[in-house]
């Protein structure tokens, strides 16, 4: 059995998005809901705020915050479901509110990712909503790119 790895996601803010070719960027406006997350990352304990808005995948989020410095090699496919860079963790109350399930596809590349468990998902497969705004999330210190 996977050890569970925790996590910190904070919820705040009020802030709209303007689309910049597939990535999302943030902007001033208040027609969106806004999520804030707070990306842990597990090894050092880091915590790093970022902005997303609903329905924007986690990998979307981070790029968008340029926090991509912090985690070398996360989501190296860019979304495309092709490697396990993006794993993530969740503690299992928020795990559970997740609505989008993962796909067969998404549970053969975690089966890959560098330390799963049984909360893990793909951060390009797992969209903010109101349910999981404050969830608890944390990035691995390590990545595993099988591609």
């Amino acid at each position: 059995m996977f050890a569970l790895r925790k996590s910190l996601v904070q919820v705040v803010g009020n802030v709209g998005i303007k689309t910049f070719g597939i990535k999302t960027m943030l902007s001033n406006s208040a027609s969106k809901n806004v999520i804030d997350v707070m990306f842990v990352e597990t090894n050092k304990i880091k915590n790093l705020p970022a902005k997303g808005v609903e329905n924007e995948n986690l990998l979307d989020v981070l790029v968008n915050n340029k926090l991509e410095p912090e985690f070398p090699g996360f989501g190296a496919c860019e979304g495309t479901l092709t490697c396990s860079t993006c794993h993530v963790y969740f503690a299992q109350e928020d795990f559970e509110k997740i609505k989008a399930k993962p796909t067969d596809e998404e549970l053969d590349m975690i089966e890959l990712a560098f330390e799963p468990c049984e909360t893990s998902r793909l951060a390009c497969q797992v969209p903010l909503t109101k349910e999981i705004a404050g969830a608890k999330v944390y990035v691995p210190y390590g990545v595993k790119d099988v591609r």
